[in-house]
């Protein structure tokens, strides 16, 4: 980058050899933290509560604008029923839900999964055979539209579905794209008229549901690596998410990268906690309701052991047996065991969001495409140090809590130091702008100059271009940072030449006191 077009910093090597410095350091930290008392003293209450038990939110465009603040004020709730439904303000639906119709065109929804449920008296376990074929969008709809695929209709109606001109926007899959004919998309309209699906027709098909559960083999298009969503939508973009796991380092399909799942009538989910005890949001983006279920937190271990009675087996050969997510019991039978099940339709364009230790379940209603993808906050930090990991899975997710928390202190750390150099530069009439924001939400780069300093380090600057740094008409930086490490390298690679070495240093010291990051021992 040529020396003119960067604003020199001072680089962070040893921050606290100078008290004053430490001292501001603590101040604005105590500041931050008075700042999110203030916000915090705001709640969000929820608008109603679905079937009496599971929140429902419907926030105004200012509250829904920070995903992090947002979550942040309705987890009280959360953890008390495990899931809540997020409806979006109508300004968000206007500017920043994208076009998908030609995404659509090179959607491949490859090795479908065929579910074999077996079982009887409310008891059930899954089998998922992959289906050694792909579909593009048509070729799904088409075969969703099957007898042995769709609801059955009220008697004297028609299945409504079938037949629909109406859409809204679909998914994509994307395990693996591929071209697909533009002669399949001539008459074929991806929207679907979800208005058969009111409240009475939802239990209508409980009922069916849990009756039928054993017939017909449903296909289920999961957990397939893609996105709908496109850098147009800033807030709540499924893809993008603003949180915790951006600082992991590395991308982990579904974990913090989003996947598609295009569902049938009757393709199910059975009962789960998410990988590390982590939140998630699902989006549903077109088609046929979603029944959820949840267990709310007080009852998840009289629900696990109710579980493992059904399945010793099973929890003899792995402890975690649940996150295998092979099982499935109806509500009827956890109600006859004392258990209260909480219940919740998800409609096209709303949110999900399941939190820890909430197991859930459900199935879909018919022809749909959603998006979802697993989240952390700051609180969870310490319920993913004490997480219980699936050891009899080669793949299990398995995240280092303790560098995640690192991660985050130092990002934290970072940004302050720019924030606090950028205010110096500015009362002294210089002008720096924030950090370039790359990648994900939340990240940024720090560019070096290529002229080393006088002492051999390179300056450690800010680019003088910025895409969204400095808020509209204010001209104050907005700091967003978050640690990007390099290719090879655990520990950031924005630092000066003494910079990791103080980073290795310093996270000797602040692990050794895990109250400083958060952390609960094991």
């Amino acid at each position: 980058m040529p020396e003119s077009s960067v604003t020199e910093l001072t680089p962070p090597g040893n921050e606290f050899e100078d008290g004053d410095e430490e001292e501001q350091e603590q101040e604005q930290e105590q500041e931050e933290q008075e700042e999110e008392e203030e916000d915090d003293a705001e709640p969000i209450e929820p608008d109603h509560y679905y079937s009496g038990t599971v929140p429902v939110f419907k926030p105004t465009m200012e509250q829904f604008q920070s995903f992090p603040k947002f979550i942040k004020k309705i987890d009280d709730y959360g953890m008390k029923v495990g899931i809540v439904k997020v409806i979006p303000p109508p300004e968000w639906y206007d500017s920043a839900l994208p076009d998908v119709a030609e995404k659509l065109r090179s959607i491949r929804i490859r090795q479908p999964i065929v579910q074999h449920i077996n079982g009887s008296q409310g008891v059930f376990s899954q089998t998922n055979i992959e289906k050694q074929r792909s579909y593009s969008l048509p070729q799904w709809r088409k075969v969703t539209e099957e007898s042995d695929h769709q609801p059955p209709a009220r008697r004297g109606e028609r299945r409504k579905g079938a037949d629909s001109k109406l859409r809204l926007s679909p998914r994509k899959r994307q395990r693996t794209m591929s071209s697909v004919p533009d002669t399949e998309f001539e008459n074929f309209d991806y929207r679907f008229n979800a208005s058969e699906f009111t409240p009475e027709r939802c239990e209508e098909l409980e009922r069916i549901y849990w009756k039928t559960i054993t017939y017909n083999n449903p296909m289920y298009g999961a957990d397939l690596l893609g996105s709908l969503f496109t850098d147009a939508t800033k807030e709540w973009n499924v893809a993008r998410l603003d949180n915790v796991l951006n600082d992991l380092g590395m991308d982990l399909p579904g974990v913090n990268t989003a996947y598609l799942y295009f569902g049938m009538w009757k393709s199910t989910f059975s009962w789960h906690v998410e990988d590390m005890d982590l939140y998630s949001i699902n989006y549903l983006h077109f088609g046929a309701p979603k029944q959820w279920y949840s267990i709310s937190q007080k009852d998840e271990k009289r629900f696990f052991n109710i579980m493992r009675s059904e399945w010793p087996d099973e929890y003899k050969k792995c402890k975690e047996f649940l996150r295998h997510k092979t099982f499935l019991v109806s509500p009827k039978y956890l109600a006859d065991h004392g258990i209260k099940v909480n219940k919740l339709v998800h409609n096209q364009g709303e949110f999900v969001i399941t939190f820890p230790f909430g197991y859930h379940s459900g199935y879909n209603l018919g022809y749909n495409c959603a998006e979802s993808v697993n989240f952390a906050t700051e609180r969870w930090l310490q319920i993913g140090a004490r997480a219980k990991k699936c050891k009899c899975v080669s793949d299990a997710v398995d995240i280092d809590v303790e560098d995640l928390a690192y991660r985050l202190k130092m990002k934290k750390r970072i940004a302050r130091r720019i924030k606090r150099e950028i205010e110096e530069k500015q009362n002294s009439g210089v002008v720096a702008a924030a950090p370039s924001h790359e990648g994900k939400s939340g990240a940024f780069s720090c560019q070096t100059s290529e002229t080393p300093k006088s002492n051999g380090s390179p300056s450690w600057g800010i680019a003088s271009e910025v895409r969204n740094g400095i808020a509209h008409g204010s001209g104050t930086p907005v700091v967003q940072p978050a640690i990007v490490p390099n290719e090879r390298q655990r520990l950031p690679a924005v630092m000066s030449d003494t910079g990791p070495e103080l980073l290795s240093r310093q996270r000797t010291q602040d692990v050794s006191n895990s109250s400083t990051i958060g952390i609960v021992d094991r």
